[in-house]
């Protein structure tokens, strides 16, 4: 969260810059910015200005959240040495030096302390008139009537021999600081080896917790390991699992990103892309950075840096006018109020950070009766993982409503009633359930069926008790069928009573009596059938319908291929003078349809002992529910329909080979056309009785099945019916 601090403190100590400025130059970064004698003295690297240009050798931007910093550690060395507990018949000293945030005056300003000959300095001076160089007054050190008084480079000479007596400590015991880890991986490799304690209040690099390498440095803060773990938590928290890295190339960076990353890791989380600021970044490649993260769906940038680094981000970003990203601020510059005071809130607001809990010190901001404390703070995090916030408090940028939480994910929630299509591990797509299925949680993995007499809901999100909608007999549907049927029904008995009164007629003599009137029983079967699938569907009624239906169609497919074969057989040169031919129209024909019903009742019967029958329900478009007939396999119905369509074929391709034996044969070519309409029939119900629901399932296949019917019936027997009254009397000799 973008810091408020220190307002009122930060103006005053505008006013005291510009007022020591004119006294001092304390952008000579060499000059001792504070300090004062002691029986031992404490050395304090402390970036006073943010900025080293290393060409004029002159510190620019005063830091000044660090310049309290400076305070504090005087105020704590004053408390100390006003305590004859702590440290008796003891005085300390300190001597404050400013790093101006770079390595290398951190390094100069170290050496300082230790290879400086001091012996203009009084060691037992008074301490009791000394004052401080600081930006707080406009004095330098001194001990009463210059007894005691500042050294600068001018004021000194380097002294440095082999002989290890002239290589001096002095009063310096111990170094407190640098902050930052690139400045104290540097100084920590002098003083380790010159086996001085340096103490770091904010340096967190996991690299200096080499003690191999760094064996007199300490730290009063976690390492990079407990900070990666925060932050991924604090991620984690806000369910942001596709974040962006940008981070500055230095030991500090480094260390925290490889923390974070690996705590991501466990935690789930996907970073979309790492940006890596080279050392000394030129406004270009920060453009090219922010660029990349333009082109991201990310609205969550883990920030990383030093605030030098990160104040130059910030510039650039506001030039590429880069708004709506929450930024997570470490450590290293959470608490800056630069970054607040110099960009607007478009740029670094719902900026969320980490930094380290301490008490509040009334006693300290007594001392600095200027600072104004702003509470910033939103909750606390344990190295166990616990987490405890307080959402309340925070204020998100103005691209998000103050009471929601910035989302950045790679892929948004698939709400219930569709399910995840992994892409990654952060990234997917939400498919919409298929049909009847649903799901009732949050980014489900996959859809599953609903319970017997349950179906989906509109969402598809649940199920929901249904009571299925059965076909209106008196609706317009069953009432057009029913009359259909009726007409149809009538005329097939009409012709079936001209057969029986013209039964001694040459026509049906030649034709098979049998069989003749065996197509009048098959066709009202298959009526009655039709008629069927109006009712309200039970597993009893289930049975009946396939046997009714899967028998008729059959039985009729299996005369039209008696009729078509018995036509080759007839007009067959090496068959038609042998008695096979006669022998083949009186018993054969009958036989061979007996027997290929038979196979089809063997089917029906293994299918319905092998997979009983039972109900369903199904949603047509309009999300009705009808009842269906459902069995566990689907192999009975395939295998059965698979064996109408082979005699339906078989008839079709031998009433194309026989339609012109002989040319004046015209029941031949009337054949052909029975078949030809047998066939059509069937493809069309096969392809549309799989993808239509309730009142269109139903009426296409009745009205199929009577048109099956009626087109056998005018094609192969009324031709018949009028030669037998034209011609009642006419012997026909059929050749």
């Amino acid at each position: 969260m973008a810091m408020r601090c220190f307002i009122s403190f930060i103006g005053y100590i505008g006013l005291l810059m510009m007022w020591y400025g004119s006294a001092t130059d304390l952008s000579n970064p060499y000059i001792v910015t504070g300090a004062v004698n002691g029986d031992l003295s404490l050395g304090g690297l402390i970036a006073m200005h943010d900025t080293y240009d290393a060409t004029s050798e002159q510190c620019k931007n005063y830091y000044l959240l660090n310049i309290i910093r400076a305070q504090a550690l005087i105020y704590a060395i004053n408390t100390i040495n006003q305590d004859a507990n702590v440290l008796p018949n003891i005085t300390l000293g300190y001597e404050i030096r400013d790093t101006c945030l770079s390595r290398m005056v951190a390094l100069r300003q170290s050496i300082h302390y230790f290879y400086i000959d001091r012996t203009s300095r009084q060691p037992n001076c008074d301490t009791t008139n000394i004052t401080v160089i600081t930006p707080f007054n406009n004095s330098i050190a001194n001990c009463s009537d210059n007894t005691c008084r500042n050294d600068t480079d001018d004021n000194v000479k380097m002294t440095r021999t082999s002989n290890s007596d002239n290589y001096r400590h002095g009063r310096v015991i111990s170094v407190v600081g640098p902050l930052y880890s690139s400045e104290a991986f540097t100084v920590a490799t002098l003083l380790s080896n010159l086996r001085v304690p340096l103490i770091s209040p904010f340096a967190t690099s996991s690299v200096l917790n080499d003690k191999t390498d760094f064996s007199t440095f300490f730290r009063t803060v976690p390492p990079n390991n407990i900070q990666g773990r925060a932050i991924a938590d604090l991620v984690q928290y806000f369910r942001w699992n596709y974040t962006a890295i940008v981070w500055e190339d230095d030991d500090y960076g480094n260390s925290l990103v490889m923390q974070f990353k690996s705590s991501a890791i466990r935690e789930n989380l996907c970073i979309s892309t790492e940006l890596l600021i080279p050392k000394h970044p030129t406004a270009n490649q920060f453009q090219t950075i922010i660029k990349r993260l333009k082109t991201l769906n990310v609205t969550v940038v883990l920030l990383a840096g030093n605030v030098k680094i990160v104040h130059q981000y910030f510039t650039q970003a506001k030039l590429a006018k880069l708004t709506g990203i929450t930024y997570i601020a470490p450590i290293s510059w959470s608490d800056s109020t630069s970054i607040l005071s110099d960009f607007d809130s478009d740029v670094v607001g719902g900026t969320i950070g980490v930094t380290l809990y301490s008490r509040r010190q009334y006693q300290f901001e007594s001392y600095l009766k200027s600072l104004t404390v702003c509470n910033s703070s939103i909750g606390r995090w344990h190295t166990t993982g616990k987490m405890v916030l307080n959402d309340s408090q925070i204020v998100w940028n103005k691209f998000t409503s103050a009471s929601s939480i910035p989302i950045s994910v790679c892929s948004k929630d698939c709400q219930p009633g569709t399910y995840r299509e992994r892409q990654t591990s952060c990234c997917w797509k939400c498919q919409r359930c298929s049909r009847n299925r649903i799901t009732n949680t949050t980014n489900a993995r996959y859809c599953h069926d609903c319970p017997l007499k349950y179906i989906p809901n509109r969402n598809q999100s649940s199920c929901i008790e249904v009571v299925p909608v059965s076909i209106d007999m008196g609706g317009m549907l069953a009432v057009a069928l029913m009359v259909i049927l009726i007409i149809c029904g009538s005329v097939i008995l009409t012709f079936w009573i001209i057969t029986i009164a013209h039964r001694h007629h040459q026509v049906i003599s030649s034709s098979n009596p049998i069989l003749i009137h065996s197509i009048y029983i098959v066709l009202l079967c298959i009526l009655a059938s039709s008629f069927t699938l109006l009712f309200p569907r039970t597993p009893n009624y289930c049975i009946l319908t396939i046997i009714m239906l899967a028998t008729s169609v059959t039985w009729l497919a299996a005369i039209s291929l008696s009729m078509t074969s018995m036509v080759i057989v007839l007009f067959t040169e090496v068959l038609a003078s042998s008695c096979y031919s006669d022998h083949m129209k009186s018993k054969g024909q009958p036989l061979l349809v007996l027997l290929l019903v038979c196979i089809q009742i063997a089917i029906i019967t293994i299918w319905l002992v092998v997979d009983s029958a039972e109900t369903g329900i199904i949603i047509d478009f309009n999300q009705k529910p009808y009842q269906i007939c459902s069995f566990q396999s689907r192999a009975g119905p395939i295998i059965s329909l698979s064996y109408v369509g082979l005699l339906i074929i078989t008839a079709f391709a031998f009433a194309v080979k026989g339609r012109h034996n002989p040319d004046n044969f015209t029941e031949a070519k009337y054949l052909c056309i029975a078949c030809s309409i047998a066939l059509c029939l069937y493809i069309f119900m096969i392809l549309t009785y799989f993808v239509t629901f309730g009142p269109w399932q139903t009426g296409i296949s009745s009205f199929s099945l009577v048109a099956y019917a009626m087109s056998f019936l005018f094609c192969v027997l009324a031709p018949k019916i009028n030669i037998m009254i034209s011609f009642p009397h006419l012997t026909i000799t059929v050749k």
